[in-house]
């Protein structure tokens, strides 16, 4: 003799409510926890120059076809300026195990940015005597490059702030098997985002100074001083 059991319909819809709740519990029981904000800190890099009046005029050549300078020039360079654009990064990452699923959850929770130029060079041809109105007159140009440096530094850092933060927001939370992939994975993001930038400004950089390296001001800086730089120049 066989008997049948049936739950009410009631029943049934209740226990199908929580099938669905179990479930839908279970699918999000490992989520990683939401985004929060880092702390960011940027810190301008004014270098003070170092000046150097032992290198010759054909040194101060070679040393032109280097990137990062800028140079005075007649035929022949009489001045010279160079720094090292410098995007230097550091971060903290924090994470969390998710036990059961052997899996990390991490993001960037401090990011520390020091932004400037770096190891600032001036070079003044030995030819030129010091103290000589030649000399003062390539030294006050070259002080113009150095202050243009320190004017793409005042340029950029009111959006730096806005862009690491826009950046970092978009980065998120990562989710590896170990902390090292994290931090590996949060450092290439950052890498490529360091490298876009530095071209950027690299670029703002070049375009002006060209403003100051005019045929004018070359014209200007031959004739001066009852064309001191212009004979030099001529004798060598």
């Amino acid at each position: 003799m066989s008997r049948s059991f049936s739950l009410p319909t009631h029943l049934i819809i209740i226990l199908l409510l929580l099938l669905v709740g179990a479930t839908s519990h279970e699918a999000h029981a490992f989520d990683c926890p939401e985004y929060k904000e880092p702390k960011i800190s940027i810190e301008p890099l004014y270098a003070t120059p170092n000046y150097d009046d032992s290198v010759t005029l054909r040194q101060i050549s070679q040393l032109g076809d280097q990137p990062d300078t800028s140079t005075s020039k007649h035929e022949i360079p009489v001045g010279l300026t160079t720094a090292s654009l410098t995007f230097k990064t550091s971060f903290e990452v924090a994470s969390n195990r998710h036990m059961l699923e052997s899996t990390y959850c991490a993001q960037i929770s401090k990011f520390t940015l020091n932004f400037g130029f770096d190891n600032v060079r001036v070079y003044l041809a030995r030819e030129l005597p010091q103290n000589s109105c030649g000399y003062q007159l390539v030294r006050t140009h070259e002080s113009r490059h150095v202050a243009v440096d320190r004017e793409i530094i005042n340029i950029y850092l009111p959006q730096l702030k806005e862009l690491l933060t826009n950046k970092l927001r978009d980065i998120g939370v990562t989710r590896t098997t170990s902390p090292a992939m994290a931090r590996s994975r949060l450092q290439d993001e950052i890498s490529d985002f360091i490298q876009t930038l530095s071209n950027k400004v690299a670029q703002t950089r070049e375009d002006q100074q060209k403003l100051i390296d005019t045929p004018e001001e070359y014209r200007r800086l031959s004739t001066e001083c009852n064309g001191q730089i212009s004979r030099i120049v001529s004798s060598r």
